[in-house]
């Protein structure tokens, strides 16, 4: 099922597995100094923080630069090509 979810100002599509058994709500949890709490690409399919902990900020050792590719999963999956290869870095360098 895809639903629309609203994070302050901002509104984005987002699928929910009703059928998958997911961790559905979690916190509040305080992070501690140089850890990152991490989250997985699914909330319902993802084994991430809120089942291993935080991770230490000296175990993090790449960087996300670039959208390899990105799937319109609200039009069954349509590739979203204005979106491969672009970067994550506000300037886009």
């Amino acid at each position: 099922m895809i639903a629309v979810e609203r994070l302050g100002e901002r509104e984005h599509l987002i699928a929910v597995l009703p059928d998958r058994a997911a961790m559905r709500t979690f916190g509040p949890f305080l992070v501690p100094k140089d850890h990152y709490f991490v989250m997985g690409d699914s909330r319902d399919n993802s084994e991430d923080s809120r089942y291993f902990g935080t991770v230490a900020r000296q175990s993090i050792v790449g960087r996300a630069t670039l959208v390899l590719c990105s799937f319109d999963l609200s039009h069954y999956f349509a590739p979203r090509f204005a979106r491969f290869f672009k970067s994550l870095n506000p300037d886009g360098a």
